[in-house]
């Protein structure tokens, strides 16, 4: 009877440390809020976009990777921003995004891109 009660406190204890009160998980994806805004600019005949990514999560994330097959701007993106590698963009060179940090970065383009989350490490040791 006793490791039965182990065994659930076990499972509640886990399921606070990995969800947390922000609802990230280190199993899946989440915990990154993407705003677009438009910023009036024209930057070669586009649009011009400042995306601002916002670690939501009470845990520091570090490799976030955004999903941006496709994605093509008028105007150059510094890569220790947003590096692009295939169907993935790395954010902020891979560096730690602590809880309610910020990342910016402007692009040009005639239709606003849809960033998604596609992996972040989850690190709430700290």
């Amino acid at each position: 009877m006793a490791s039965i009660f182990k065994l659930l406190f076990l499972i509640i204890f886990l399921a606070l440390v990995f969800e947390g009160d922000a609802g990230c998980s280190p199993f899946e994806p989440q915990g990154v809020d993407i705003v677009q805004t438009k910023t009036g600019n024209i930057i070669n005949g586009r649009q011009e976009w400042k995306v601002t990514i916002t670690n939501d999560c009470r845990c520091s994330q570090s490799q976030v990777k955004l999903y941006c097959k496709g994605f093509k701007t008028n105007e150059a993106v510094d890569p220790s921003i947003l590096k692009i590698s295939g169907s993935l963009c790395l954010l902020n060179n891979g560096r730690t995004i602590h809880p309610s940090e910020s990342v910016e970065f402007l692009y040009a383009s005639a239709s606003k891109y849809p960033f998604i989350l596609a992996y972040s490490i989850v690190n709430c040791s700290s």
